[in-house]
C-alpha cells in the first residue's frame, strides 16, 4: 500500500510538472468503482480545458486545484500510482505497473495530456478513488473528516498525549484511524511503536 511519503511524492511531482499548464486531452476509464459520483463522459468534460493552478494533500488524500474552482481529488488505495510519460520514477517499494515504453500504461484509469506532456493514474486492484469537488478540496467530505496530518500540522507532544489518553483502544488501531491521524499506515505506525518500545496492542489510555 502506498504510504504517506509516496502520496506526498506524487503530489509534489504533479505540482512541479502540471501547475500553470492547461489540460488539452482527457481519457478516463469506464470504471464506476474508481470514479466516485462521476462517469467517464462527465469527468472528461469537467477536466478538459482547465488549467492546473495548485495542489494539496491531507493524509493520503491529494488533489489538483483547477481553474474555475474545481478540485480533482485522488486516493491511491492499495496499488494506485502516478506516472509521467518518459520519466522513470524512484520507489522504495515494488510497484505493480511496468510502464516501459508502452503508453498509456496498463491499468490506466485517468490520463491527462498537457500539450506534449502526459500523466497517467494507474490502479491494478481498483481500490483507489478519483472524484471531483467544486470548491476548496479541504472542505470536501473526504478531507474535512480527517484528523491531524503528521507532516502538515502535527500536534504538540502535550496535545498528542491528551488526545491519546482520551481513547480506550489499542494504540496501533488509534494511529491507523484516519480521523485521528491522517495518513498514518501500517509502515509508519509499526515504526513509531517500535522506536517507542510500545506494543501495538497496548491500550492508548493505559
Amino acid at each position: 500500500m502506498p504510504e504517506l511519503p509516496d502520496v506526498e511524492r506524487a503530489r509534489k511531482l504533479l505540482h512541479e510538472r502540471c501547475v500553470g499548464r492547461k489540460i488539452t486531452r482527457v481519457c478516463a476509464a469506464d470504471d464506476s468503482i474508481v470514479f466516485v459520483g462521476v462517469g467517464k463522459a462527465d469527468i472528461e468534460a469537467q477536466l478538459l480545458g482547465r488549467k492546473v493552478v495548485g495542489s494539496g494533500r491531507r493524509g493520503k488524500q491529494f488533489w489538483l486545484l483547477l481553474s474555475g474552482g474545481l478540485s480533482l481529488l485522488m486516493h491511491f488505495g492499495m496499488t494506485g500510482e502516478v506516472h509521467i510519460q518518459g520519466e522513470t520514477l524512484s520507489h522504495y517499494r515494488k510497484i505493480e505497473v511496468d510502464v516501459g515504453e508502452t503508453w498509456p500504461p496498463q491499468y490506466t484509469k485517468l490520463e491527462l495530456e498537457f500539450n506534449h506532456m502526459r500523466v497517467a493514474y494507474t490502479d491494478p486492484r481498483r481500490l483507489g478513488r478519483i472524484r471531483t469537488f467544486l470548491g476548496d478540496a479541504s472542505e470536501s467530505p473526504m478531507v474535512a473528516k480527517l484528523g491531524f496530518d503528521p507532516v502538515l500540522d502535527p500536534p504538540s507532544p502535550e496535545d498528542f498525549a491528551r488526545a491519546v489518553m482520551r481513547r480506550k483502544t489499542p494504540i496501533k488501531a488509534l494511529l491507523l484511524n484516519q480521523e485521528f491521524s491522517a495518513g498514518v499506515g501500517n509502515w509508519i505506525a509499526d515504526e513509531v511503536l517500535f522506536q517507542s518500545q510500545i506494543h501495538p496492542a497496548h491500550f492508548a489510555n493505559a
